[in-house]
């Protein structure tokens, strides 16, 4: 069988491009294009995803990515939601790889099966991008429409958080108000009465 690609590295398929001059590439990308940012696989004995899901007491470890499972049991997903959120990783020479097959005009698709949204976050545009298993890009609460950006719900997210937080120091202020109120009236009835008894004596 011929050899198609020089060396099975990105200066390989880099040179394999060059020199067929390719103008219609899609890329298609699972889980070990991000290995290297942190994001563990699914399937590696003692690192992948499955084996460090165990912390969670699943049924099974498919489970946390299964709505009727999220219905009853919605924490384990959070959880993983929150160690995965965009921001906690950088993409890696792969996504932004293929973020140049795009800015050289060359990328009709990307097909990914992370969920991590690091393609996004290299740059690589939402209509060149198809997340097959979804990805941190938008969210909606079940059974609802329509779906927002994820960014635009952390946003909402955080300034409902910071209301929360003011709502709670006034709510302090006010209790610290209320407990030092009755001891201020006493303080004024002990100075006024003290002011009266000074008074007297110096009348007698």
């Amino acid at each position: 069988m011929e050899k198609v690609l020089p060396s099975f590295d990105l200066e390989g398929v880099a040179r394999y491009l060059a020199d067929k001059e390719c103008k219609r590439v899609v890329v298609m990308c699972g889980a070990g294009i991000s290995t290297s940012a942190g994001i563990p696989d699914f399937r590696s004995p003692g690192t992948g995803l499955y084996d460090n899901l165990q912390r969670f007491n699943l049924p099974r470890a498919e489970s946390i990515f299964e709505l009727d499972y999220f219905r009853k049991s919605p924490g384990a997903f959070y959880e993983l939601a929150r160690e995965m959120w965009p921001g906690n990783f950088s993409p890696t020479l792969a996504h932004y790889f293929i973020r140049l097959l795009h800015d050289k005009g060359v990328l009709l698709r990307c097909y990914s099966q992370n969920i991590d949204s690091l393609e996004r976050e290299a740059g690589v545009p939402a209509d060149k991008l198809i997340a097959a298993h979804g990805n941190f890009d938008a969210a909606h609460v079940i059974d609802t429409v329509p779906e927002v950006e994820a960014r635009e719900l952390f946003f909402e997210c955080g300034l409902e958080l910071w209301l929360l937080l003011l709502l709670l120091l006034l709510s302090l202020l006010l209790l610290l108000l209320l407990l030092l109120l009755p001891l201020l009236l006493l303080l004024l009835l002990f100075l006024s009465v003290d002011s009266s008894v000074a008074g007297s004596k110096q009348k007698i």
